[in-house]
């Protein structure tokens, strides 16, 4: 009998202490500041079936607003929690960061304000609390919810944006088509300059050229009306003594002369 007592003694020792474990007192988590763990001894549920949530899920803190209380609210979808740990971290292995005031008798501070708890293990379908930023950052809030004994969810994990930044291609690509057109500008106004200057070289020959034709063309048409000019001559003197043409001419130049020998007498006469 007494070996029966003593163990039944045992087996309620051992249940009392698993439910001492599962902190009704958040007090106890004191220990689990940084890993925020929850020792119930099964499995934590998914984060996807997780009905609670945690608004804002982050803030970005300016130098405005160090030292501005921030209103968190933990809150259910659907249901009711018993438990919650809540922290503000900056990543997942950071530690808390700020300070929390609380708002009623349902929560309770750990380490030194920088975590918030539950105080009493009752159902609660919401809870506010106040945050306090110490310095300028992006940080996230993160909280454990425990709904009963075997459903619980550890804080969800923290999962930092990648700032990507332009690659130096792309200022090259830009850059290229105004070097081009600087280029083909130059070649364009080269081309154009060495076009118009065989072009006026050319016209400058072709003037001169045509002067110089003109200038031949005249000197030659001089030389050949001086040429007829003298073979009539040679011919006039070929001419036989008697003919027509030379009578004609002796008659011309007796009249001539006859003209001259009268003007003197002329003269006398007056």
């Amino acid at each position: 009998m007494s070996a029966v007592r003593a163990l039944l003694l045992l087996i309620f020792g051992f249940t009392m202490l698993r439910f001492i474990c599962c902190y009704s007192d958040g007090s106890l988590l004191t220990d689990h500041c940084q890993s925020m763990a929850i020792d119930h001894g099964a499995q934590a549920s998914g984060q996807d079936s997780n009905p609670f949530t945690v608004a804002p899920d982050y803030v970005i803190v300016d130098s405005s607003q160090v030292g501005t209380g921030i209103t968190v609210t933990l809150s259910a979808s659907s249901g009711s929690f018993m438990g919650f740990m809540l922290e503000a971290r900056e990543c997942d292995d950071c530690p808390p960061a700020g300070s929390f005031s609380v708002l009623d008798f349902n929560s309770l501070l750990l380490c030194s304000g920088q975590v918030v708890a539950h105080s009493l293990s009752s159902d609660k379908s919401s809870v506010q609390v106040t945050w306090t930023p110490q310095a300028t950052g992006q940080f996230f809030f993160r909280a454990a919810f425990v709904k009963n004994f075997i459903e619980f969810w550890t804080k969800k994990a923290i999962i930092l944006s990648t700032t990507t930044t332009s690659p130096p291609t792309t200022t090259l690509m830009t850059t290229t088509p105004q070097t081009t057109t600087q280029k083909t500008m130059q070649t364009t106004t080269q081309t154009t300059t060495t076009t118009q200057t065989p072009t006026t070289l050319k016209t400058m020959m072709t003037t001169a050229t045509t002067t110089s034709t003109a200038t031949t063309t005249t000197v030659t048409t001089r030389r050949t009306t001086l040429g007829l000019t003298k073979l009539l001559l040679q011919h006039r003197d070929r001419r036989p003594k008697g003919s027509k043409y030379q009578k004609g001419a002796d008659h011309r130049d007796r009249g001539n002369r006859g003209s001259r020998e009268r003007q003197p007498d002329e003269r006398e006469c007056d």
